[in-house]
């Protein structure tokens, strides 16, 4: 696989360093050429209910020759097995091949974010765990940040629906916060690498320029050097954002966020004698 990172990107491919964590923690899928690893992608489940793509490569020769769609198409049946309704992934605007690879394998866009990032800032932490409640709920359901992301979140390093059952999950886990109308999310993830220290920001509902704030103090608070997060790619978002402090992170300054409805299982016609209330042994 680390072969297969370098042919595909280049010796500087970040993947390399997470191999050996997503094997051990996620699921890795495979390509084979006989005993060439010709493609590959991970997935780990989301606390939405979801499935999350990431990492694809595919070795520049047997690119267009339906690599990627067997990988997916791999996924999908796992999905499919454990009761997964929705598979997601991101790809940058930029990746005109990527964008029309994902596409062709039954990806819909569903919204655009951009990935900027900033230094931990010491100050007081202004903000609280948060208890899921009907109020906290109104907040959400109200939140002009939650509609110009068409009703998606960044959570950690995915992305999920922000409705009401995936809002009291992520309360529970105690990653919610709040403060005055601002709420905002700030789950401890498992760090793969060392340099992997960002905490990772998400701004539910409330001022932009307030939660970024708080994301760089509560940053500082957890020992951690940077904070980010994805906000909608909207202008006059990232206009505050750098105002705040933030820059765009150039890998993720357009992300597209996709995503496959997995069909259901196919139910089993039953035999003539199970119809007919026998069994076969």
């Amino acid at each position: 696989m680390e072969e297969l990172c370098r042919t595909s990107v280049g010796a500087d491919d970040y993947v390399i360093g997470y191999l050996r964590w997503e094997v051990e923690n996620c699921h890795v899928h495979v390509a084979l050429d006989g005993n060439r690893i010709v493609g590959m992608a991970t997935y780990r489940p989301v606390i939405d209910g979801s499935g999350w793509l990431a990492m694809a490569r595919t070795r520049p020769d047997y690119r267009r020759q339906g690599v990627n769609r067997a990988i997916v198409d791999s996924y999908v049946r796992l999905a499919r097995r454990n009761g997964v309704r929705r598979l997601r992934l991101w790809t940058n605007a930029g990746n005109v091949d990527g964008m029309a690879t994902f596409s062709a394998v039954g990806f819909r866009e569903v919204a655009r974010f951009t990935r900027i990032q900033a230094a931990a800032r010491s100050g007081r932490v202004e903000s609280r765990p948060r208890t899921f409640d009907a109020r906290l709920w109104r907040r959400i359901a109200s939140s002009a940040l939650v509609r110009m992301g068409n009703g998606f979140v960044p959570h950690g390093w995915e992305f999920v629906r922000a409705d009401r059952v995936t809002a009291k999950a992520i309360a529970a886990s105690g990653a919610m916060r709040g403060w005055g109308p601002n709420l905002l999310a700030a789950p401890d993830l498992p760090r793969p690498v060392p340099e992997d220290s960002p905490l990772q920001l998400t701004m539910w509902a409330g001022n932009p320029d307030a939660i970024l704030g708080e994301g760089r103090r509560l940053a500082a608070a957890k020992g951690l050097e940077f904070v980010g997060t994805y906000v909608p790619h909207r202008p006059q978002l990232l206009r505050r954002a750098t105002r705040a402090g933030y820059e765009i992170v150039k890998w993720g300054d357009e992300a597209v966020l996709c995503e496959l409805a997995v069909p259901p299982p196919r139910r089993r016609r039953p035999t003539g004698s199970a119809r007919a209330g026998r069994t076969r042994s």
